[in-house]
């Protein structure tokens, strides 16, 4: 438990799901952040419904805690696992 600045919570194994629970939550945030990229500059179509609700997503990702249910409802909706 070296490694995590918390290394009295790894023999309970807390330190392991706070670790992938923020995982999840910055895979998240990496896919969305890439569909953004790969579907072009941001003023290109400013009207795109999808490139709207992917802003709104991740506004909405970057405002809650990583426990928050929300990650779960995003991490389904971009398929991240």
């Amino acid at each position: 438990g070296a490694q995590y600045p918390l290394g009295h919570l790894a023999d309970a194994g807390l330190t392991e799901k706070v670790q992938m629970r923020d995982s999840l939550k910055d895979r998240i945030r990496d896919k969305l952040l890439r569909q953004l990229t790969e579907d072009g500059p941001m003023g290109a179509e400013p009207e795109d419904p999808r490139l709207i609700s992917v802003v709104a997503d991740l506004e909405a990702l970057n405002s809650v805690a990583d426990d928050d249910p929300l990650v779960e409802q995003l991490a389904g909706r971009y398929l991240v696992f």
